[in-house]
């Protein structure tokens, strides 16, 4: 196994573009996008942080690995 984790930092709260990682692609949620993305990349581990339960529930329900950070 490798030593390696690609955390992918992700929150609903950005100034510019609020719930982006929410947005629908091709009617599936950017997050995943990007998760499926890193785990096919084959280089580590991937994890998501996030200070948001909404984007940890659905990286969960979609079998991803996700922690629940603080939101500071």
């Amino acid at each position: 196994m490798s030593n390696i984790v690609i955390i992918i930092p992700s929150r609903l709260s950005a100034e510019r573009l609020p719930n982006k990682p929410l947005k629908l692609i091709n009617k599936k949620e950017m997050i995943l996008h990007v998760y499926d993305a890193a785990k096919n990349s084959n280089v580590g581990e991937v994890l998501v942080a996030t200070p948001d339960q909404e984007i940890l529930d659905l990286v969960q329900k979609n079998n991803g690995l996700a922690v629940l950070t603080s939101d500071k």
